[in-house]
């Protein structure tokens, strides 16, 4: 897998963090004040645990290395943490009472799909998004470089950093006459 312009932010991730604050606000003004009756009660923070720890999860396998990339979320690497959850806290703990507090409901396992759905969902539209955004931009910097000649070069250079490359610093390693009028036709092409 190619490394990715935008790689996925793990716990920064807007999934994750939503997440978090929603278990919060079931956890201390939802279900104390029964607001949302059986279902906040019930179902969702059983939603929100795969969107919660998905990417807790995958951040822990890529710093053993098991996980090599830095990618969004893969449908089967969802489907795996559902069958992990589904099986250890529906079958495995329900087993030792004295020990877990855990109902073995099995309603739990369809929450968390719809939760692993709904943040898949998420996690493949804004990948798809950002890898646009970065196909769209990679056009631009080739578009640039068509007819690339010696007498069209400063004009070149202030189109493509018009559009945001390349960067200063990169501008900086220029000669300064060529920093000068990259400068001065920026400016002209401000004004007009």
């Amino acid at each position: 897998m190619t490394q990715s312009p935008h790689p996925f932010r793990y716990f920064a991730d807007p999934v994750c963090i939503a997440a978090l604050a929603l278990y919060a606000l079931n956890r201390h003004i939802l279900k104390p004040h029964h607001i949302g009756g059986w279902f906040t009660h019930g179902y969702f923070n059983d939603v929100l645990c795969l969107p919660l720890f998905v990417p807790m999860i995958l951040y822990a396998q890529r710093l053993l290395g098991l996980r090599r990339h830095d990618g969004y979320p893969r449908a089967w690497e969802i489907t795996q943490q559902w069958a992990v959850f589904s099986v250890m806290f529906q079958a495995i703990i329900p087993r030792f009472p004295k020990t877990f507090v855990s109902a073995g409901d099995p309603w739990d396992m369809l929450a968390y799909a719809v939760g692993g759905v709904l943040a898949g969902w998420y996690w493949s539209v804004r990948e798809a998004r950002l890898e646009s955004a970065n196909q769209e931009r990679q056009k631009k910097i080739g578009d640039s470089f068509d007819d690339l000649r010696r007498s069209t070069a400063i004009h070149t250079i202030t189109r493509i950093k018009r559009e945001g490359f390349p960067t200063d610093e990169e501008i900086s390693r220029f000669s300064d006459e060529t920093q000068h009028k990259v400068r001065t036709l920026l400016e002209v092409s401000k004004q007009e």
